[in-house]
């Protein structure tokens, strides 16, 4: 499923891949996954980044060149935004497995 957030009068395609959490962790200077692996744990201060970093690689995988930075977003984010990226990022690492009763 393609995955959008509108930010200010564009939308931008949300892709959490392993290249966005990849290029997320670099930027950070970290290479630990176990934040990531509960929304909760994610500390305020790396959701704008984790957001940038998933909308970069979304328009890359569409063949856009996005340069949109945690910055930008946090200049013209509000917590409604905030809460859309959280669920995409929560249905993305959410793995679909369905399990066969014997």
């Amino acid at each position: 499923m393609i995955e959008k957030l509108k930010i200010g009068d564009a939308e931008y395609r949300v892709a959490c891949n392993m290249n966005a959490l990849m290029g997320f962790l670099k930027e950070r200077g970290t290479d630990d996954f176990s934040a990531l692996s509960d929304l909760t744990k994610l500390k305020p201060t790396d959701m704008l980044p984790l957001m940038a970093a998933c909308i970069r690689e979304g328009e890359r995988l569409d063949g856009k060149e996005c340069k949109l930075t945690a910055e930008d977003i946090g200049a013209i984010a509000d917590f409604s935004l905030l809460t859309s990226f959280m669920e995409i990022f929560d249905r993305a690492m959410t793995p679909a497995v369905t399990v066969e009763k014997k």
